[in-house]
């Protein structure tokens, strides 16, 4: 008797970057590897094609029109992975669009990227947050655009999520009843007033592990000069 084959359902946010070709590629090739795995593959492609930092400029629009542009994108995009999402939908494939959008989409739905690395005896389990910081927010500037700022914040209820996440994500990566002692959050901490300190000895106190700050060069340095045991 032969089975069924398998159905994956995968999104496919297009955009302007590597344009319709591209997505035509994202569309046929996954089709004729699954027909390998008797796997059959549905792509929902997104009905609005979304602008690449050139072409918002090629067009020699205004700065209002590449801003309006920039949120319809964001709110387009951000509605299709909240649909696709709750048609249990789990990949979405992008060709390339204007970063500024596909931050505000992360931003909005508080995205991070998970990320496992083995080697050996060594397991990392890497958490981007995507959700706050300098590549989110906004950007606030005059009708002459003469000075340009960026305006974005780091939030203690989003950074409480993300370490829920991360030690759910290790322990379903490891096992529950791994004893985990410690997390390392690599940021730029120290620009902000020992505020992200304060805020790890709560985390610390409420997980029952010790949590640290660190700066990215610091962690850099110490991954080259000692390496990193165990997990």
């Amino acid at each position: 008797m032969i089975s069924k084959p398998e159905v994956l359902e995968v999104g496919l946010a297009i955009g302007q970057g590597t344009g319709p070709e591209l997505a035509d590629v994202f569309t046929k090739l996954p089709k004729q590897l699954a027909c390998l795995f008797n796997v059959q593959v549905r792509v929902h492609r997104s009905s609005r094609i979304y602008h690449s930092y050139h072409s918002l400029f090629s067009t020699g629009r205004n700065l209002r029109h590449i801003r309006e542009e920039t949120a319809q994108d964001a709110a387009h995009c951000e509605d299709l992975c909240k649909k696709q999402a709750a048609q249990c939908l789990k990949v979405i494939f992008g060709t390339a669009f204007m970063a500024q959008s596909q931050y505000l989409v992360r931003q909005h739905l508080e995205s991070v990227k998970v990320e496992l690395f083995h080697k050996q005896s060594v397991d990392i389990l890497l958490i981007r947050d995507q959700a706050q910081g300098f590549y989110t927010g906004s950007n606030p500037y005059g009708v002459d655009a003469l000075a340009v700022s960026r305006a974005c914040q780091s939030d203690t209820a989003i950074f409480g999520r993300i370490v829920s996440y991360a030690l759910s994500c290790a322990r379903k990566s490891w096992g529950e009843d791994t004893q985990i002692d410690s997390l390392t959050m690599v940021y730029k901490y120290h620009l902000f007033d020992g505020v992200f300190d304060v805020w790890a000895q709560k985390w610390s106190r409420r997980h029952g592990l010790h949590i640290q700050f660190i700066h990215p060069d610091a962690m850099n340095r110490n991954i080259l000069a000692f390496g990193i045991q165990s997990r």
